[in-house]
């Protein structure tokens, strides 16, 4: 008998523990930063490339954006919002380039 409650505390113990992981969430979008290079502004918007620009102009001037690390994702493909560049809890400038030319 004492063999049989022992089973059945230990079964209870492990359900417990299951149902304690099965109900909690995983946050499993962990937020990676990505280095992207500042090509342009359209609107409220900054479009970005993945590799660094052949008219390269990083750390030639102060104007915009040019070199960026950040956790947001990108819209529309290659898109990030200038608030978000700007917010320095999302986003590093890690260089900067002369105004676009328009």
């Amino acid at each position: 008998m004492k063999t049989l409650k022992t089973a059945i505390a230990a079964l209870l113990i492990v359900a417990g523990t299951i149902g304690v992981f099965a109900f909690t969430k995983l946050d499993s979008k962990t937020k990676v930063a990505q280095t992207y290079w500042v090509t342009s502004l359209s609107g409220s918007n900054y479009t970005v490339s993945t590799s660094l620009p052949e008219d390269n102009q990083c750390g030639e001037g102060s104007d915009q954006p040019c070199q960026i690390t950040t956790t947001q994702p990108l819209s529309a493909g290659n898109q990030i919002s200038v608030a978000d560049v700007m917010d320095t809890s999302k986003t590093s400038i890690d260089s900067r380039q002369p105004d676009f030319s328009h």
